[in-house]
């Protein structure tokens, strides 16, 4: 089954990097996301700050001596890139192909095991 999406009249296919698959639907991180976006959603997390619910478990995303949760991140990335923020339920975190470590990684971006606790405030 190929879904379109509604205002762009483009297979979503076409904007995804398949990332884990749950029963019988594929989830993804769109490939629309780029640097600036993903830059976009590190500023905003500098002024809101990071939900408790969102806190990295195992990784961050390195940016300026600053540790941020990669998954959350493409959450706010996905909103600036497509209108609409990305369930963190549907990509993968972690390390492998298709997952946040490798999506943020392709865009230039340092991501690292990391136990912290430092939020990106």
């Amino acid at each position: 089954m190929v879904r379109h999406v509604p205002d762009r009249g483009v297979k979503a296919a076409e904007l995804s990097m398949p990332s884990a698959r749950a029963g019988t639907h594929r989830h993804f991180i769109p490939v629309a996301i780029a640097r600036d976006h993903i830059l976009k959603a590190i500023h905003e997390i500098d002024e809101r700050g990071v939900p408790d619910t969102r806190e990295s478990t195992g990784y961050c995303l390195i940016h300026e001596q600053r540790h941020y949760p990669p998954k959350y991140v493409i959450s706010i990335a996905a909103r600036y890139a497509t209108g609409e923020e990305l369930w963190y339920h549907h990509f993968q975190g972690g390390e492998g192909h298709g997952r946040a470590n490798q999506f943020l990684r392709s865009r230039g971006f340092k991501v690292a095991e990391c136990k912290c606790n430092k939020r990106a405030r």
